[in-house]
């Protein structure tokens, strides 16, 4: 006979086969690539200001870069029976006057539910700082922007993509007078 440790062992061992393999097949599941959204998306940015000053507990005087930004999309087709949410991000890409290329995200969503993925967004500010660690944006080239998401699913793989990319790339505006 067997004891009851054995028996405990076996059951728990057919248990975790178990799980791996329904594991295994949400993972194969998930690995189709999403759906293209990128056609039925609107992106536009506008350069509102450059100013120059400090921000609290730092010695150096820097120049902070504002941007404006329309978007629209509907982002319905990226939520399926595995996704959990997704989460939006504007990138800014430029070449600092060091000939240092740098892509700062500047502005971010989190999207939880499929009816709330149909986006309308208006004349929206950056949400984060946009700065240059060479502490001027003077000589940088032009600004290119893209929209990113991240799909975070309940179980698989994270997908990665782009839903709208502007096509003509801005310039950095004039500096303005000094702000403490």
């Amino acid at each position: 006979m067997h004891t009851a440790y054995q028996r405990l062992s076996n059951v728990s061992a057919f248990l975790t086969s178990c799980a791996m393999v329904l594991v295994a097949l949400i993972t194969i599941a998930s690995l189709p690539p999403p759906p293209d959204v990128s056609s039925v998306v609107n992106l536009s940015v506008a350069a509102q200001k450059v100013l120059s000053g400090r921000r609290a507990n730092y010695g150096r005087e820097r120049d902070y870069a504002f941007f404006k930004f329309d978007y629209s999309g509907d982002l319905r087709p990226l939520f399926d029976w595995n996704t959990k949410q997704v989460f939006l991000y504007l990138v800014a890409d430029y070449t600092n006057s060091q000939g240092v290329h740098n892509e700062v995200v500047i502005w971010d969503r989190i999207v939880r539910r499929k009816e709330d993925a149909r986006l309308r967004i208006a004349d929206q500010n950056n949400k984060y700082p946009f700065k240059d660690y060479s502490t001027t944006f003077k000589n940088s080239s032009d600004v290119g922007f893209t929209m990113h998401y991240n799909i975070m699913p309940h179980v698989g793989i994270l997908k990665y993509g782009t839903v709208g990319t502007i096509s003509d790339r801005v310039q950095f505006p004039a500096k303005e007078a000094k702000t403490s």
